[in-house]
């Protein structure tokens, strides 16, 4: 681990944050660092006081919280702020998204990655096989996951701050390439300064596979990314900052992250389920038409999830 900076952010979430950082400290003895506030500290209750947790906190960040109220630029501004900021001088870092359940130990791999060459290691990100049915992209390198991501910083080219920051979130792309998501054009700029990209094996990580299938042997990865050794739950921390009003995304999403959010509530704190909107799922062709992709989590979801995360 030495020469590694592992982090985390939990601006808005601190309730959530306690399920990862539960799972996570049962797997592994490794210092974790956590960008948030001391409300989010407090809230995520006695396991913010773990040795293993450093914590960062961010009260004062006005352009933090500005940014966290709109959703996905705050954590962008996170991201930016470990890979080219001054918090740390290592060069391997470690992202964990704070919604990510651990069942198993799950660093170790990323690090002989890291070691042996590979400069971007997450779940595949497919481009041409992608789940949105984007066209055209056939010659667009694939990318990562960041939920569970590993980086060698020395392989991200210089951009200035501002720029780098906008490229975390998607929202610039140097190299000229799409961009499909969160993150992408920084592994498009660390491919494309010759970096080499490693992918995860979507058995023991969930996520989707680089064929674009998420078939991978627990039912619940069609509803959120599931694997033998982490789960991965995904606007569940937006869902909650819209609940408590703390964020306001478009609608759209705002909706999607909400039903997410009471999904996971309901899993680890036993609040009530919402029964309403009806769950919709993925047209036949895409898994069998199976794939949880709107409304409330049905029983066969929640039940599933139930016996996928060992929690019956």
């Amino acid at each position: 681990m030495q020469n590694t900076f592992v982090f985390t952010e939990a601006f808005n979430c601190g309730k959530i944050l306690s399920v990862c950082l539960e799972s996570f400290h049962k797997h592994h003895d490794t210092k974790i660092h956590i960008i948030g506030t001391s409300r989010d500290f407090l809230e995520a209750g006695e396991i913010i006081n773990h040795p293993n947790n450093i914590l960062i906190n961010w009260d004062t960040n006005i352009s933090a919280k500005e940014k966290w109220s709109s959703g996905h630029q705050g954590t962008a501004l996170a991201f930016a702020s470990v890979l080219k900021g001054d918090l740390h001088t290592n060069q391997y870092v470690i992202h964990i998204d704070s919604d990510c359940f651990f069942k198993d130990e799950s660093i170790s791999d990323i690090i002989g990655m890291l070691q042996n060459g590979y400069d971007i290691i997450g779940s595949p990100r497919p481009y041409k096989n992608n789940l949105s049915g984007v066209k055209g992209l056939d010659n667009t390198p694939d990318c990562v996951s960041t939920y569970l991501m590993g980086v060698n910083t020395l392989k991200i080219p210089s951009y200035d701050f501002e720029t780098f920051t906008r490229m975390c979130g998607g929202w610039a792309s140097p190299t000229g390439h799409r961009v499909l998501d969160f993150f992408d054009p920084v592994t498009h700029s660390i491919i494309s300064n010759g970096g080499k990209i490693g992918f995860l094996d979507t058995t023991n990580y969930g996520g989707i596979d680089l064929k674009g299938s998420k078939f991978n042997g627990f039912e619940s990865n069609l509803n959120f990314d599931c694997g033998k050794k982490i789960a991965h739950f995904g606007g569940v921390g937006s869902g909650k900052a819209v609940a408590d009003n703390l964020s306001a995304p478009p609608k759209g999403y705002a909706d999607w992250a909400y039903y997410r959010w009471n999904f996971f509530s309901h899993l680890f704190f036993n609040t009530e389920r919402l029964n309403t909107p009806q769950s919709t799922y993925s047209e036949q062709n895409d898994h069998n038409g199976k794939r949880w992709c709107n409304g409330a989590a049905s029983l066969d979801i929640i039940n599933n999830a139930k016996k996928d995360l060992n929690l019956i």
